[in-house]
């Protein structure tokens, strides 16, 4: 009877072994079978998807590393105690006061201190006699108001906190105008007051001196220490190994802390820099092109004056652009990565899979109140994925300003109706 029992116990057991066992394969057999029919799905039912045009401009580029060479003359002082006395960026005429000497650094401390309130005493004054406007003023001063936020937002981004300073007094100042100019009633007596006071308080202070410069030109209080290292007048004839060795020297200079600054003599100023042969179609020398500083929103105007005219079979060119714009940024390159702009395009951008060609003509396919259209295209300029396409505002068949391009969908064709 035991031995009967026991037989009963293992016959079951095996059963519930192999009705699991059964039960696993159903389940992945199921599980096949859903992914089968998910890509069969999917193979046949490709989901709708679209991408709005608009118009753009693109740049075809050449990114690389420039050397910038001015011609500048370093300022050095006598030594003791000094401070600058002419902004960066500002004309400096020879002979013209660079910074003044003084007896002692409290002497100096407090002599720029009270120059600063000696201005902002006198800005207070000016907007004082600006109470009248009239409406147009208003429109006026709103427009730069919004210049002066996104000049603040822009030096925040680029961690520029003087320049972010700078707009914020600016920001302040208008708001202020504009407050004078709806009638708010500002009290300028007591602001001139607590800043003539806290002029008396830092006493008569004067300096005992001054230091000024031989040459005529741009003055910037910043130095690296190559001011005199790389020959203004032999910039054209540096080679790609001169090139390397003073990038290498420009990038290791941690400055002249001697100088009280720097002259530059002359508004013309070179960017040198090493480009591929092949990069350069279409650009000669003469040629003027667009220079976009890397890592800011500064594009400056640069004409090129050697290295574009290669020899045959050359592969790589020391390229010299010349610049005529000046200012206290500008005067402070040295090592710069630049991104030279050596052609534009403008027209629709679109990813490049939207591309088609229906009866011999490319073009893309768009949605238009559920229907599928087709619309010629030109491609001028394609990138890594995506494409620019010619736009004409008078071609009634061409693509349009906001068409939904179709960038994803399953046996396209004029006409087709999708619901």
């Amino acid at each position: 009877m035991a031995k009967t029992k026991e037989k009963e116990h293992k016959s079951r057991k095996k059963l519930s072994r192999t009705a699991k066992e059964n039960w696993a394969i159903g389940i992945v057999a199921l599980l096949i079978l859903s992914v089968v029919v998910y890509e069969c799905y999917t193979a046949t039912h490709v989901r709708l998807q679209t991408y709005t045009a608009k118009e753009t401009t693109v740049y075809r580029t050449i990114e690389t590393t420039a050397l910038a060479v001015r011609e500048e003359h370093a300022v050095s002082g006598p030594g003791g105690v000094t401070v600058q006395c002419v902004a960066d960026g500002e004309k400096i005429a020879k002979n013209g006061k660079v910074a003044l000497r003084f007896q002692s650094e409290a002497d100096a401390k407090a002599y720029s201190q009270r120059t600063a309130l000696k201005e902002k005493l006198q800005h207070y004054r000016d907007m004082e006699n600006k109470r009248t406007a009239t409406a147009t003023d208003i429109t006026a001063v709103d427009n730069e108001a919004v210049q002066n936020v996104n000049d603040y937002i822009r030096a925040l981004a680029q961690s520029d906190l003087t320049g972010a300073s700078t707009a914020a007094q600016e920001m302040n100042d208008t708001f202020t105008r504009r407050q004078m100019m709806i009638g708010t009633s500002i009290d300028f007596a007591a602001l001139k007051k607590d800043l003539q006071s806290q002029m008396d308080d830092l006493g008569t202070a004067e300096p005992i001196g001054s230091v000024t410069t031989a040459v005529s030109g741009v003055f910037s209080g910043y130095t690296d220490g190559c001011e005199s290292v790389f020959d203004y007048d032999q910039v054209t004839e540096m080679t790609a190994a001169d090139l390397d060795k003073a990038l290498k020297t420009a990038e290791s200079a941690k400055g002249d802390t001697g100088a009280l600054g720097k002259v530059i003599t002359s508004y013309a100023w070179y960017f040198v820099c090493k480009a591929d042969v092949a990069d350069l179609q279409k650009v000669q020398n003469g040629t003027r092109l667009d220079v976009a500083i890397k890592d800011s929103d500064r594009v400056l105007s640069c004409t090129v004056v050697s290295g574009a005219d290669t020899k045959p079979g050359a592969t790589q060119t020391v390229l010299v652009l010349q610049c005529e714009n000046m200012d206290s940024d500008i005067a402070a390159y040295r090592a710069e990565d630049i991104e030279i702009r050596t052609a534009s395009y403008t027209g629709i951008k679109a990813p490049a899979a939207a591309v088609h060609v229906s009866d011999g003509k490319k073009g893309v396919y768009v949605l238009v109140a559920g229907q599928v259209k087709f619309r010629p295209a030109t491609v001028l300029y394609s990138g890594k994925d995506y494409v620019i396409l010619a736009y004409d505002a008078q071609n009634k068949d061409g693509i349009r300003l906001y068409d939904e391009i179709i960038t994803e969908g399953k046996d396209l064709y004029n006409g087709k109706v999708y619901t």
